[in-house]
Formats: C-alpha cells, structure tokens, sequence
C-alpha cells in the first residue's frame, strides 16, 4: 500500500456534521446555547452565528481510499447557521474548509453546507455534507470528493466534531480515483461555547 504522510502546519475545520449510533437519530434539531432538551426560546443559536472549529492538537486528517492513505497536518472549518433548526434539521453554510500539511496540495473547491440531525436521548447531532468538493491530487490531479455522512457532533462547554464518515467520488476515473474515501479527523469548536444539539 503506497502511504503518504504530510508534514506542515496551518488550521482547518468545522461546523457540524456526523454518524450517530444506530437507531438513534431524530428527524429536527437545534443548535442550542443550554444542556436542555428541547431547547427553549432564547435558547437557540440563530441564523448567521459564526461556527469555528479547528483539528485537535496533535492530530491529524487522513483521508484513506484503501491503497492509498493521505494525512494533513493542519485543518479548520467555519461557517454561519442557515437554519437554526426549529420546525426542521439545523443547517450550517460553510464558508471555509482548509486542509495544510498534506503534501499534495488538498485544498476545498466548494465548502457546500453540513446539516445536523438530533441524536435521540443525547444533546448530540449527526452530520451531513452536501454540495462539498475537496480535490486531493495525491492520488490524481482529477480526484475530486464531495458529500456525504461526515461524523459525529458531541455538545459540550466545548463542543468536539469526530469526523468518522466518506465522502463521494464526483470527478475523476475509477482509477486510480474510488467510488468513496473516508475522512477520520478531530476537532474542537472553539465559536460558539457552548454549543449543544438538541431536539427542536
């Protein structure tokens, strides 16, 4: 298996996207200011609050298409709530996916929004890309990825992202670009604190 590891530094990541435990899932969320469920007027964290999150220290982002593993150094995603998830799934246009160390030049052609989907019997949310394109060269100038289950948005005074899902092969050839490669990457939400999900 060919690996290629990256050296570098520089932030990437966040705004909310994940896999939640099976059966667990509700159809509405909100993105919520208290540990409650539901959340309560004034509670909600309305449209166009700012969502900042940034890879943990010390880790790394690896995207892994089976025979071939890229790894990034540094990572960072921020965006602003579309829908804050009242009557309907939460929503959240992201404005800035970035990705350093990667030695190949991984970089975002379009950020695409990520919807959160209310965990049941938790104030976590399950997330979801759409409309996402991250080129990765590593492989092929024509790989590019796009949408699909990204992971798991745990609330807290400081909220954590575990990015544990795939994303979509959208343009290139089946070789030596697969259908799906997988995204593994932590990070903190450093805007807001706190941020919890919570039924709407």
């Amino acid at each position: 298996m060919k690996y290629l590891k990256t050296t570098g530094l520089t932030a990437l990541l966040l705004a909310g996207v994940l896999l939640a435990p099976a059966g667990a899932s509700a159809t509405t969320a909100a993105l919520c200011k208290v540990n409650s469920t539901p959340c309560g007027a004034g509670n909600y964290y309305e449209a166009g609050q700012a969502i900042k999150s940034v890879l943990e220290s010390g880790s790394k982002v690896v995207f892994d298409a089976g025979f071939y593993k890229v790894e990034c150094t540094a990572s960072s995603i921020s965006g602003k709530v579309l829908k804050k998830g009242v009557t309907e799934v939460a929503v959240v246009t992201l404005e800035t996916v970035s990705f350093e160390g990667c030695g190949c030049g991984v970089k975002t052609l379009k950020p695409g929004t990520m919807s959160v989907t209310w965990v049941n019997g938790t104030m976590n949310g399950k997330l979801t890309t759409a409309g996402i394109e991250v080129s990765i060269p590593c492989m092929s100038p024509n790989c590019v990825y796009g949408e699909g289950p990204f992971g798991t948005l745990t609330g807290g005074a400081m909220a954590t992202i575990h990015a544990s899902g795939f994303m979509n092969r959208v343009k290139g050839e089946p070789i030596p670009c697969p259908a799906t490669i997988t995204w593994e990457a932590g990070y903190t939400v450093t805007t807001p604190e706190p941020l919890w999900v919570s039924e709407s």
